[in-house]
């Protein structure tokens, strides 16, 4: 029988290496602006929301949200290189930014989550919609 709480933690591990190796290059490989905002959009954040971005990578979706006033807006991300790229280009007071893998945080009460194309990367499908309904 396979421990559960070991082959998580080198999933984890493995991701997060793969990202911190990307995260130099990160704002160019990955930015669609008219796919972000459409996808920003669609999500209806409106002025005083409380938002998150699960596995927000250097932040590419904040400006587009912080375009919509949310009051707080959560950046977590298992890479501490995206963290600290996104740490290096914004500096907005709303922004709180975790490195972190999605499962320890503990923070709650959002009125939306962001999840962009981060989906395939989290190989328990069923615990991620459980702790995002948190």
């Amino acid at each position: 029988m396979r421990n559960r709480m070991t082959e998580p933690d080198r999933t984890s591990k493995e991701i997060q290496k793969f990202f911190d190796c990307c995260a130099d290059s990160w704002d160019c490989s990955a930015r669609d602006r008219d796919k972000i905002s459409v996808f920003v959009s669609l999500a209806g954040v409106r002025p005083g929301f409380r938002v998150a971005d699960i596995a927000c990578g250097t932040g590419i979706l904040f400006p587009e949200i912080l375009s919509k006033e949310p009051a707080f807006l959560l950046g977590v991300d298992i890479s501490g290189r995206m963290i600290e790229k996104a740490r290096s280009k914004f500096s907005d007071p709303r922004i709180h930014l975790i490195h972190a893998d999605f499962f320890d945080v503990r923070e709650t009460g959002f009125d939306v989550l962001f999840l962009y194309c981060a989906y395939p990367h989290f190989p328990d499908k069923m615990r991620l919609s459980g702790h995002m309904a948190q």
